[in-house]
């Protein structure tokens, strides 16, 4: 079973494209405002992942706090 990724805010198609090549990817839709608190609450509730411009975290990690700002999609290893 492929991971759901939740993307914040648009990104460029081609980063898209990455992603959708190894995850179910939903962005958020609305351009005109930011995501509300309880509009988080259920991305991160219904997303193995959450892509925002500082890097992907996951909920599942033990100690459920966003990884640092180094983890990116691009890091094949030792970039943290």
């Amino acid at each position: 079973m492929r991971p759901k990724v939740f993307v914040s805010q648009p990104i460029p198609e081609p980063a898209l494209d990455m992603l959708r090549e190894v995850a179910e990817v939903t962005v958020f839709p609305r351009l005109d405002r930011n995501m509300s608190e309880d509009e988080w609450i259920m991305a991160a509730q219904r997303a193995d992942y959450l892509f925002v411009m500082a890097g992907i975290s996951s909920r599942r990690t033990s100690s459920r706090r966003t990884q640092s700002s180094k983890a990116s999609p691009w890091c094949t290893g030792g970039c943290r």
